[in-house]
């Protein structure tokens, strides 16, 4: 892709498209490898995205089939990676554990744990939206994993101090990180072609939530 660049860990695209194929791609790579690998996005929107792309390279390969159950517009395949998004103890499933689908159990899923544990999401988990694909996660969500290689989707829209900071220290071999070219107001490219994620990267959310907090207290922040 000619509108890709790269300088050690930092990939930057002219536009969207091309950089979300460029993150899906080296996942793939580091995936196909046995290395744990994770894809971190700023919104639902781009994990989705990020999600889609990565089971469609799986499927291409053949390394995951037909989806065995359809939950909503989510579907499931043997050999999907998920995540549970919902603490609930009598399922053995926490807030972000992350597993793989080994079966079918009635209308729920038997899933695989990274621990090595066998616990089974029941249609009532699964109806509920608490079970989700896994190859992507919100920053949010990625807080607490650890993997060899994180590769995070930054731009200036979704991306800040103290989430740079989550994405880009989950990785403990590799963190990556993939944004597109600054342009300005007229849509012409920056000298600084980093310019608009610098700025973001220097934002603290926290900052403004205890300006917000202490001005504007009838908000209940």
């Amino acid at each position: 892709m000619d509108n890709i660049h790269r300088a050690g860990s930092l990939t930057i695209s002219d536009n969207r498209a091309d950089l979300v194929s460029a993150l899906t791609n080296d996942w793939y790579i580091s995936h196909r490898a046995g290395e744990t690998a994770l894809m971190i996005g700023p919104t639902w929107y781009d994990v989705a995205e990020l999600n889609a792309a990565a089971r469609q390279q799986l499927r291409a390969d053949g390394a995951i089939g037909d989806d065995v159950l359809a939950v909503g517009e989510t579907g499931f395949a043997l050999g999907d990676q998920v995540v549970g998004l919902k603490n609930n103890y009598q399922l053995r499933i926490l807030n972000g554990s992350r597993g793989t689908v080994v079966g079918l159990n009635g209308e729920g899923l038997d899933i695989r744990l990274e621990d090595g544990n066998n616990v089974s999401a029941t249609a009532e988990y699964l109806t509920e939206g608490h079970l989700t694909h896994g190859y992507a996660m919100t920053i949010h969500k990625a807080q607490g994993s650890t993997v060899q290689h994180c590769l995070t989707l930054g731009d200036e829209g979704g991306i800040y101090q103290e989430a740079g900071h989550v994405a880009l220290s989950r990785g403990r071999e590799k963190n990556a990180f993939y944004t597109v070219v600054s342009r300005d107001e007229f849509g012409l490219q920056r000298d600084d072609q980093l310019s608009d994620v610098r700025l973001a990267l220097g934002q603290s959310r926290a900052q403004v939530a205890a300006i917000d907090h202490n001005h504007t207290p009838e908000r209940g922040l």
